[in-house]
């Protein structure tokens, strides 16, 4: 059993995702609430949840909950990869999905981002929502249906493992992504808020047998970039970036010594805006030198 998601609600409740079905000996049905010491705090609105791996879960300002992931029902009822949820955790009437997702990879949907309009942004393996044609990427309203004001469609080549929403409102995802339209992208590719292609936008990023897993929105318009790579756009760096507004490599942060051999998988941000990282590696290497790291590491502000 693996807990897949992590959110923290502004009230200090944790929300806990994943293919689990126990917390601490109570049932937990691959979707739970813990208070902020910790505690199981399950919502009464779940009974048999989520019947597949939840990926992702988005807490909204009033309480309410949205599920992303490999499920196609959740307490009975059918919702295929994505469900809207009360506080209490019963389905949400008002956020309606129809038909919901398809999955061509068994993954379904892997990250749901709030704009600040509230609408969501969804990232994911799947060709179409409810009866639509589009290609890993779409822009939900408020209530559940798909943004055609959100001009990405069927053009997308490859599964995005995550999503960011910038600043400007420009959407930026990474993973396994090859192309748009016709157009190279390597596991990286930044829309406008409009979901067009920003063309001018074009980072590589190597390493044999590599990818780029995380996405995450820094201080100062910035974005942090991590996963298992060791060059981007010809600048030497190990598996954890940093980018200034423009898509620039910002050479003042100091991180490029990550695993040789690990990848990194997860990042969040503390209050004082020091890095947290999650993955796969048993070292983290600063100045050269291996310090024990056991799969997760913090950094300051800087990178070191």
């Amino acid at each position: 059993s693996t807990v897949g998601a992590l959110t923290v609600h502004t009230d200090g409740n944790i929300y806990a995702g994943g293919n689990f079905t126990l917390f601490n000996a109570q049932a937990a049905p691959r979707f739970t609430r813990l208070t902020a010491a910790g505690a199981h705090s399950p919502l009464s609105g779940v009974t048999t949840g989520p019947n597949s791996t939840v990926n992702t879960i988005l807490v909204q300002p009033d309480a309410r909950v949205i599920l992303g992931g490999r499920f196609t029902l959740y307490n009975g009822a059918t919702v295929n990869r994505i469900v809207g949820l009360n506080a209490d955790g019963t389905i949400d009437a008002g956020f309606v999905t129809g038909s919901g997702f398809n999955s061509f990879d068994g993954e379904g949907v892997t990250r749901l981002v709030r704009q600040s309009d509230g609408k969501i942004v969804v990232g994911g393996d799947f060709t179409t929502y409810n009866g639509g044609a589009c290609s890993g990427l779409v822009r939900l309203t408020t209530v559940g249906a798909l943004d055609s004001a959100f001009l990405v469609g069927p053009g997308l080549t490859g599964i995005p493992d995550d999503v960011a929403v910038l600043p400007d409102g420009d959407v930026v995802i990474v993973g396994g992504i090859s192309s748009f339209a016709g157009t190279p992208r390597s596991n990286f590719a930044r829309f406008n808020s409009d979901g067009t292609l920003d063309a001018a936008q074009v980072l590589h990023w190597s390493r044999s047998g590599g990818s780029v897993d995380a996405i995450l929105p820094a201080p100062g318009g910035k974005w942090l970039v991590a996963g298992a790579f060791e060059l981007v756009a010809g600048v030497a760096t190990r598996n954890i970036t940093r980018l200034n507004a423009d898509g620039g490599i910002d050479g003042a942060f100091a991180a490029a010594a990550g695993p040789p051999n690990g990848e990194f998988k997860a990042l969040a941000l503390t209050g004082d805006g020091r890095i947290i990282v999650g993955g796969y590696f048993d070292d983290f290497y600063a100045g050269g030198v291996p310090v024990p790291a056991g799969n997760l590491v913090r950094l300051n502000a800087g990178g070191t």
